[in-house]
């Protein structure tokens, strides 16, 4: 794995809207899109606003915020958009390097793993992707229907109960579907959570999120799933 790292602060609700697709961001994530499928033995062609699966053509598309630049670093913080027989689930992009490919390239391999993956697998249908990932990771459950889940990045490594997370937000989502990613950072004391629904910040999950018992210790995490249709 190339390494990536994980950013303390999130775009707040008032960030201001992600721009128009551009051709460097959406070649990127159809790339990463492809490599989780050939990961796990799946042929993929690279299009070019699209990743074809065998007879499966995912339309994919990337935006970015303008990025950041300090000290040498850039931030980078921007949506992917996957689209598939009528659907679209719109998903967190963000990363951190020295430059702004450097930042692009960590930070689509995070967002391969813990966003692109649970598409992935809801598109293909079962879990193949996330296997080939992580070949322990079993798959929650959301009032009895089956939720794909992205690889959890979690640093330092730890565990997270996604059934009993999921079942602690299951008030809140009401039948909410897409896709939703959780971020959390806990450093002595009360764990930072933040919330998104279909790439938006979500008040009542994050509500919700915040009451649950995380596990102790200090760490951040990253963690996303793509709910059945409501």
């Amino acid at each position: 794995m190339l390494p990536f790292a994980l950013l303390a602060c999130s775009s707040p609700p008032s960030a201001p809207p992600v721009p128009a697709p551009d051709a460097a961001t959406t070649l990127a994530a159809i790339d990463a899109f492809c490599k989780l499928a050939e990961g796990a033995e799946r042929p993929c062609e690279r299009l070019a606003d699209a990743a074809r699966i065998g007879e499966v053509t995912v339309r994919i598309s990337g935006r970015i915020l303008p990025v950041e630049q300090t000290l040498g670093n850039a931030t980078l913080r921007g949506v992917v958009d996957l689209e598939h027989d009528g659907r679209t689930w719109t998903t967190r992009l963000r990363g951190f390097g020295g430059g702004k490919d450097d930042a692009l390239t960590r930070g689509m391999h995070e967002w391969a793993l813990v966003s692109g993956t649970p598409v992935a697998d809801a598109i293909l249908g079962g879990t193949p992707t996330l296997a080939a990932v992580d070949p322990t990771a079993s798959q929650p459950t959301l009032g009895g229907s089956p939720v794909h889940r992205g690889w959890t990045l979690h640093r330092p490594k730890g565990e997270l109960d996604h059934d009993a997370l999921l079942k602690a937000l299951e008030p809140a989502l009401g039948g909410v579907s897409g896709s939703l990613t959780l971020e959390v950072t806990r450093q002595g004391g009360a764990a930072t959570v933040e919330c998104w629904v279909q790439g938006e910040p979500h008040e009542p999950v994050c509500e919700a999120a915040r009451g649950w018992s995380w596990p102790g210790g200090e760490y951040e995490l990253r963690t996303s799933y793509v709910l059945p249709p409501g």
